[in-house]
């Protein structure tokens, strides 16, 4: 059978495709279209998925969207309308949403499919997703987000064999909901919530703990339910009211700079917010008997949570999925009818694979001339990093999810202080408190995070060793940990043979490492994504597969036409028979078998 996920017409719409209970294709919409979180019937991203895994539109069997929209409608209208200012726009959003859903049929006639439509638990499709693509056999899911249907959260004992079953545990009730209070201090504090929760992380880092007591009676845990003060909350409307407002100081403008109370009051959360998770994850592995868990939503989004639930929840083990936000349920829904028990997810890495003529072309519009192509690639990327050098780095399908996790990255040089700031400063262009990640060979983790595991998706932050910090000063939060991304060989980023070679310069296999986008848009996806965010930032040099691009160095159009000739047979994109176009996949049945372990 032929399945295609979809989650659409809110916010991070996505496709996946599963063929005969296996992921087959995933694509997000923002990545094709390029707007930051696209929520609109994703197009693009069925497209793509049709063509990665060679299948006819109308071969697909069913479609499955992971939202019901009629569960809970009302209950999420009547909380709205509570304050009829704000309500009616509220309203007129929920009946937007739902023409969408009803224009359904007609989108996907357009796309030549003719299956049958059927729908998903929201919160089921978020812990299919984590729990089939994990290792385990067993587990407890805890799924902790905003808000869908009528529920903000659940919890849910997932068994694999011999067909997978989910027997839910329990649900957390809207309005009740960690997720809307974490975007409603997002909102207070000057960022937008679904888009800038990173910030208020960060900024947790280096605050006091002056509020911490007083936010905990606003959101906290009574024997075992979420309780939270709507007298301090409005929800999709204003988000926090007066009363927030006299106990946890003004709104703050976007334009307003940031004081000590702001930071204080991220502490708060931030604090409170890791608290619930952890007793919420401990106390469902006690209730369940289970020893693994899987953490999933889009709290789970948030590493300095996660590192704490790994730390607290007392699980053996705790399984993070790249694409734990909504995206993700995508992948939930379209396995929600038909499973093969043993697939699980090998890697992150399901997005656009560079063509070498998409490479090729990218390069010639935009009048650039490599520097090197080919074997010598890596050891001058290698000691362009050493000199202090920031660069792109792209490499083969793109990552699924928010993190850049070596195949669509900006490095530099972790040593050096000066590379956070020049990165926040002149190429993010965004606030200098934010911190940036390492990416470290496994084999070497131990020795700057003791204790730490494989962590290769980026997802949970890690103490690091005291007398490590002065080393690798670009990385480390103010609160002495790091968001780390462990490496081994093999990935397809090329990452293990850079960490190598920039070892033999500096000592350490550690380079920081941070998304390839400019300010406000998604990770890159094609090479002409790449290429822009090379010209318009202060971007030093740009390797896209086995091609370098200095800013200040190349080789005539003549030469690199002629190296084209002599490196392609040994380029790593030698494979790649695939014409240039949109997003282009790279589908063989090979490449399915790679990505997938039984």
């Amino acid at each position: 059978m032929i399945t295609l996920g979809l989650h659409a017409f809110t916010h991070d719409s996505a496709a996946a495709l599963v063929v005969d209970g296996r992921l087959r294709a995933f694509a997000q919409e923002e990545r094709l279209s390029r707007i930051k979180g696209d929520g609109r019937f994703p197009v693009q991203a069925i497209d793509f998925c049709l063509r990665d895994a060679e299948i006819d539109p109308q071969a697909v069997d069913r479609v499955v969207l992971s939202f019901r929209p009629w569960i809970g409608a009302a209950t999420r209208l009547a909380y709205q309308l509570r304050r009829p200012r704000h309500g009616l726009s509220a309203a007129f959003d929920l009946m937007a949403k739902g023409r969408g859903n009803l224009g359904l049929v007609q989108q996907l006639r357009k796309l030549g499919i003719q299956a049958s439509i059927s729908r998903a638990d929201h919160h089921e499709a978020h812990a299919r997703a984590v729990f089939l693509a994990s290792p385990f056999d067993s587990a407890a899911v805890l799924v902790v987000d905003g808000v869908a249907e009528a529920w903000s959260g659940a919890s849910f004992v997932a068994r694999r064999r011999p067909s997978p079953v989910f027997e839910c545990r329990g649900r957390i009730p809207f309005p009740a909901s960690l997720g809307l209070v974490y975007a409603a201090v997002t909102e207070h504090l000057g960022f937008r919530h679904n888009r800038e929760e990173g910030k208020i992380m960060a900024m947790a880092a280096s605050g006091t703990d002056d509020l911490v007591v007083e936010f905990g009676r606003a959101c906290r845990l009574e024997r075992g339910r979420l309780i939270v003060d709507h007298r301090l909350f409005d929800f999709g409307g204003q988000w926090t009211t007066k009363a927030f407002e006299k106990s946890f100081g003004p709104r703050r403008r976007p334009s307003e700079g940031l004081q000590p109370r702001h930071f204080a009051l991220a502490r708060a959360l931030q604090t409170v917010t890791e608290g619930i998770a952890v007793e919420l994850s401990r106390d469902l592995i006690r209730e369940s008997g289970e020893e693994n868990l899987c953490l999933t939503g889009g709290l789970a989004l948030n590493p300095a949570l996660n590192g704490a639930v790994v730390e607290g929840s007392g699980a053996t083990d705790v399984y993070l999925l790249p694409v734990g936000g909504d995206a993700g349920t995508a992948i939930g829904g379209a396995l929600a009818f038909e499973t093969d028990p043993n697939w699980r997810l090998a890697d992150a890495y399901w997005g656009s694979f560079p063509t070498s003529e998409e490479i090729d072309h990218a390069l010639v519009a935009a009048g650039l001339e490599p520097s090197v192509v080919g074997a010598g690639v890596v050891p001058k990327t290698a000691e362009l990093l050493a000199g202090g050098a920031i660069g792109g780095w792209f490499q083969g399908r793109s990552e699924m999810g928010p993190r850049a996790l070596g195949h669509r990255s900006i490095l530099a040089d972790p040593t050096r202080e000066d590379s956070r700031i020049r990165l926040n400063k002149l190429i993010k262009r965004r606030e200098t408190f934010q911190p940036f990640a390492p990416c470290v060979l496994l084999d070497a983790c131990e020795e700057l995070f003791p204790g730490m595991g494989p962590s290769e998706f980026m997802l949970r932050t890690w103490p690091v060793a005291e007398e490590s910090r002065p080393r690798i000063p670009a990385v480390i939060h103010d609160d002495g940990t790091a968001r780390v991304q462990t490496v081994v060989e093999g990935d397809g980023s090329g990452l293990a043979e850079l960490l190598q070679a920039f070892a033999c310069h500096t000592g350490l296999p550690v380079l920081l490492n941070t998304s390839l986008n400019r300010r406000g848009e998604p990770l890159a996806e094609r090479p002409d994504d790449a290429v822009t965010v090379f010209q318009e930032t202060d971007l030093d040099f740009l390797v896209m597969e086995d091609v370098l691009i200095e800013r200040t160095k190349g080789t005539s159009n003549a030469q690199y036409q002629r190296s084209n000739v002599e490196v392609r047979a040994g380029s790593r994109r030698a494979n790649s028979q695939q014409p240039p176009g949109l997003g282009s996949p790279a589908p063989t049945k090979q490449r399915f078998e790679e990505r997938t372990e039984t």
